[in-house]
């Protein structure tokens, strides 16, 4: 078993029990970029802000990123991910996506809510917000009320190309079901230095409390797309994570497909999606309650589900739970067990 010799603690300027971080990312292992959707801005709460460290430096701060405006419960942050250049089609080197999904859209009347801040730059050590060099809104703000577009995104930069995937829900696709979702997807432009509307990709319908979109990835050609508190079947909150491929050059999707899982893996309150994280053809899925909501027993709560990529699906190979104990001390807590996810490239 490998160790990490070394622990680094990175600080988040504004420190708060309530402040969550919930989302983080990568950029070609050099820095960290980390979303903090709750705090505090020109007194207004719940702006957000997004901070970048280099970790050439001990993952020292280089900057804060903050919305343009300063508004009440915008979300700054909710989601982020980033890329680096892969090809030369892009005019920069390096693209962060960061949702804001409670963000109001005056359109027709506050009644859509979110955007995504696209930041193009070539020297990370610089960036700041007159790197956004776009905004984006629901492809369908004005029409539907109550989106949340920009609830989670996922960006991949394939040769002299790049696609971005930015998940929506509760925006009435589908008849205007509550909390239906659906991913919206996005190709780089021509002169690459942003992103045009490619098509919407629909989830399919289920019961009450369902798609909200809570994760979303691009891996190469295809998308996944999680539902953690969808109701699988009859079995309420069970979760369920859906997966596209695309072709690279025209943009055109296949239907959706579900990840499968034996019938007694999908329990209540499973809550199947929580957390997905992908490369070179391995998915890893976590299913941090595990039945088991509200409870402290058994010992073992929680699992990972292993898939991994053949052609245009994803198979199941195995499922993961924590040890029973650590050093003597038995694991009967863990619900939030794989609740986040992450793979090494």
């Amino acid at each position: 078993m490998s160790t990490f010799s070394n622990q680094i603690n990175y600080s988040i300027p504004t420190p708060s029990d309530w402040r969550n971080i919930t989302a983080s990312d990568l950029i070609s292992n050099t820095h960290l970029v980390v979303g903090q959707p709750g705090t505090y801005r020109s007194g207004n709460q719940d702006c957000g802000a997004v901070y970048l460290y280099n970790a050439a430096s001990n993952f020292a701060q280089i900057t804060t990123l903050n919305s343009p405006e300063a508004v009440n419960n915008e979300a700054f942050g909710f989601s982020l991910v980033s890329t680096a250049k892969d090809g030369g089609l892009s005019a920069y080197n390096y693209f962060i996506a960061v949702g804001e999904p409670a963000r109001k859209i005056p359109v027709p009347s506050n009644s859509s809510y979110g955007r995504l801040r696209l930041y193009g730059t070539n020297d990370l050590s610089t960036i700041s917000n007159s790197n956004i060099v776009q905004t984006l809104s629901s492809p369908r703000a004005g029409t539907v009320t109550g989106v949340r577009f920009g609830c989670s995104v996922g960006l991949s930069a394939m040769g002299n190309t790049a696609y971005m995937a930015v998940g929506e829900f509760n925006n009435g696709l589908t008849g205007g079901s509550f909390r239906d979702g659906a991913a919206h997807l996005y190709r780089v432009n021509n002169t690459g230095d942003g992103f045009d509307y490619v098509s919407t990709l629909g989830l399919p319908v289920v019961a009450y409390d369902d798609h909200k979109c809570n994760e979303i990835l691009v891996e190469d050609d295809m998308i996944i797309v999680s539902a953690n508190t969808s109701t699988n079947g009859a079995v309420v909150q069970a979760g369920d994570v859906y997966y596209f491929t695309y072709n690279p050059s025209t943009g055109v999707a296949s239907a959706a497909s579900s990840l499968s899982r034996n019938p007694v893996d999908i329990v209540t309150w499973d809550r199947f999606g929580s957390s997905i994280a992908m490369d070179k053809g391995v998915l890893v899925v976590g299913a941090p309650s595990d039945g088991r909501m509200g409870s402290l027993a058994p010992s073992y709560a929680g699992k990972a589900f292993i898939y991994k990529r053949s052609g245009a699906a994803l198979n199941l190979v195995t499922k993961i739970t924590p040890p029973a104990s650590f050093n003597g001390f038995p694991i009967n807590s863990s619900r939030l067990f794989f609740i986040g996810i992450v793979t090494g490239k």
